[in-house]
């Protein structure tokens, strides 16, 4: 069995940019679709997303989201978004080696 594991460093140094849209940002989706956005409002307001780009260009993302509108943090939802992608980029990277290590 190998001693390979993956470390933060590791996961730290695919990306290459983080991109981020909370409730704050999506005042655009208003001018471009009103229905629709009245549509989805109660439910969009909840949700932050993160969307991860790692270095060769492979894009990951995470999601939060809060029951309550009155409790929505931007800034919580950035962090557990990102928790949420990062995780993701761990996986490809326990994935890539634990293949690696298969085929030796």
């Amino acid at each position: 069995m190998s001693n390979i594991t993956v470390t933060e460093k590791m996961v730290n140094d695919l990306v290459v940019a983080e991109l981020y849209y909370g409730v704050d940002e999506r005042s655009h989706l208003i001018e471009h679709n009103p229905e629709a956005f009245k549509a989805v409002e109660s439910v969009i307001e909840l949700i932050t997303h993160c969307t991860l780009v790692l270095k060769n260009g492979y894009i990951v993302t995470g999601t939060s989201t809060c029951i309550d509108p009155r409790n929505y943090s931007l800034v919580l939802g950035h962090k557990y978004a990102k928790e949420k992608a990062m995780q993701m980029v761990y996986d490809l990277i326990a994935f890539t080696l634990k293949d690696s290590v298969k085929h030796e």
